[in-house]
């Protein structure tokens, strides 16, 4: 066959018999293999689609194999490579997409998705990169293709079910008593648990700029959630819902640290295969920019941790202001109560002094053990602690400038800080 080959590139005549003899080869591989190769693919036991990994990994094994052996035995008989090789590998690899593919535009776990994604894609794809096996790395890259189409499908659905229209109960908004029982993480509200949960599945398995689209589009569903929480939270307590959504924020911050969602976006080519579904949502903007030659994917997001970094931020001083207000308006109701201003007795002001000091200190404890409750960090808890006592001896200040000019309120003021101290006592 050797001498056969090379002949072929003199003479017509030698290459159609190398032709021909290439030919019979395949058709005798064809009738000996393909219903054998068939028979046993269609023979490995499909679990459930929570068991689709494993079953991929023993079809694609399989097929492997008896493509390896098949490139081997050309190998004992003809010198190079041809087209017919290559279209032969690709049939006997047809019957491996068609056992696989019906089962994955069917899966709706993401996790499980996720898994085959892992597995197809670290145990398979450019396992073997010489020419021979460029058909195998196709065949696999291709289901690799429909899995993240599906994945990014049924992400599109998990973020508008379980985040955007995420519906608390009465549990979800039992704060601060949720904060007392369980692990750190359980006491992280649902849709923030959902969200990171979401993001760490998902992030090895799909292109960069699809991750960062569904990210983003998480992520905004996420901040949505977290600020209507802290609104029904309001109507109980405004120093929960202000510490709730300031400790929520401040976790996603660190949360998305380990996610590489900070850079420009570019625009980017993708390859994608048609997968439908019934169940999709009418504002599926990511699979609407496919096309059959794949999409480009625009810049329609800002940047996922600028978001959180912004929203962090109006948390943060709206926090500042609700401390202020918290630690001074009931000094404001007590003058108006007690009409301080109508007697020039320096005695009313020593008397006014004491129950509000003593208030201040009440107040005080309450809010510490609150901090320690949302935080638990004690660095952190000091840190934020100083800014507010700075903040609202400020507030003082300004107050009794405005409000007790008539007095010598040196010594009221003097004793805020005295009391403004954060409590050690709630980690005893």
């Amino acid at each position: 066959m050797q001498e056969l080959y090379l002949k072929r590139q003199q003479q017509a005549d030698y290459f159609e018999v190398f032709s021909d003899c290439e030919t019979c080869y395949f058709r005798q591989r064809r009738a000996l293999l393909f219903k054998v190769v068939n028979k046993k693919i269609a023979s490995i036991e499909f679990k459930g689609p929570e068991l689709i990994a494993p079953y991929a990994r023993q079809c694609c094994s399989f097929t492997l194999r008896i493509y390896q052996q098949e490139v081997e035995l050309y190998g004992l008989f003809f010198p190079a490579y041809t087209q017919l090789l290559f279209e032969y590998l690709e049939d006997l690899l047809e019957n491996l997409y068609n056992q696989l593919r019906p089962k994955i535009i069917k899966l709706i776990v993401i996790e499980t998705l996720a898994e085959l994604c892992e597995v197809l894609s670290s145990e398979f794809l450019d396992l073997k990169k010489s020419l021979p096996f460029v058909s195998f790395n196709a065949t696999i890259r291709q289901l690799i293709q429909d899995v993240q189409s599906r994945l990014i499908f049924r992400a599109q659905i998990f973020i508008i079910k379980d985040i955007v229209n995420f519906k608390p109960t009465p549990e979800d908004l039992d704060y601060p008593a949720k904060l007392t029982t369980g692990d750190r993480y359980d006491q992280w509200c649902k849709p923030l648990q959902k969200t990171l949960a979401f993001l760490a599945t998902i992030y090895r398995c799909v292109d960069y700029v699809i991750f960062r689209g569904l990210a983003s589009e998480a992520i905004s569903a996420c901040l949505s959630c977290l600020q209507n929480l802290s609104d029904l939270l309001a109507q109980k307590s405004e120093l929960d819902a202000c510490l709730f959504l300031l400790a929520h924020l401040l976790l996603l911050k660190e949360q998305l640290t380990p996610f590489d969602i900070g850079s420009t976006w570019q625009r980017e080519s993708i390859a994608e295969t048609e997968i439908t579904d019934q169940e999709e949502p009418a504002s599926y903007d990511l699979l609407q920019l496919f096309t059959r030659d794949g999409p480009l994917v625009p810049v329609p997001f800002s940047l996922p941790k600028e978001k959180v970094e912004q929203h962090f931020e109006v948390a943060y001083e709206a926090f500042l202001q609700f401390s202020v207000k918290y630690f001074t308006e009931f000094l404001r109701d007590s003058v108006e109560k007690n009409s301080l201003n109508k007697f020039s007795a320096e005695e009313s002001l020593k008397s006014f002094r004491c129950p509000c000091l003593a208030e201040l200190q009440a107040k005080n404890k309450l809010f510490c053990e609150r901090l320690h409750l949302y935080l638990g960090e004690v660095k952190e808890e000091q840190e934020l602690y100083a800014v507010v006592k700075k903040k609202v001896l400020d507030g003082y200040q300004i107050f009794c400038q405005n409000n007790l000019s008539n007095f010598d309120f040196s010594e009221l003021y003097n004793s805020i800080p005295r009391i403004l101290i954060y409590d050690k006592k709630i980690y005893d």
